[in-house]
């Protein structure tokens, strides 16, 4: 098999640490808020007792450290699994899934439709073929012309339009 274009796929590393900033940000200042020992008033619509406005940030907290540790993961994730898509002459490859370096591939014949998307400013590129759908995130490449000279060429091999 001719590999004629590979690119790499994983989470960006800028965008994963400034969630895990974030995020633990948002933890410490929960974990502050719950020793305060205040009254909260959410919106001038709820009122909260102090043992209620503690219970509040300290789930805040905990909700926090959820997605710092998911993060984290994806930092792993990030460095253990060599992941790309690939296209070679009569197939795309794509990652089999998050957490493994196996791979599918997906004959161009087999491709019914392409569509594209846009959620919240991400852009998402649906490959629908014979065995079901694969998606392919903007976020997970290199940069935005990358994601399009991929859908361009997935439009070339396969004589299909993006929808």
């Amino acid at each position: 098999m001719n590999i004629e274009h590979e690119y790499e796929y994983k989470p960006k590393l800028t965008t994963v640490l400034l969630g895990i900033g974030f995020f633990g940000l948002c933890a410490v200042i929960s974990v502050i808020a719950a020793y305060d020992n205040h009254e909260l008033m959410i919106n001038g619509i709820i009122h909260l007792s102090v043992y209620q406005a503690s219970v509040f940030w300290w789930i805040i907290c905990s909700i926090s450290l959820c997605f710092v540790l998911a993060a984290s993961l994806m930092i792993v994730q990030r460095f253990k699994f060599k992941q790309r898509i690939a296209l070679t002459s009569s197939s795309l490859i794509v990652p089999k899934s998050r957490w493994s370096e196996s791979e599918d591939i997906i004959d161009y014949r087999a491709i019914k439709s392409l569509s594209s998307e846009k959620i919240q400013g991400q852009r998402l590129l649906h490959v629908f073929h014979s065995e079901g759908k694969y998606t392919i995130a903007a976020s997970m490449l290199s940069s935005k012309a990358v994601y399009d000279n991929l859908c361009d060429l997935l439009v070339e091999k396969t004589q299909l339009k993006v929808g």
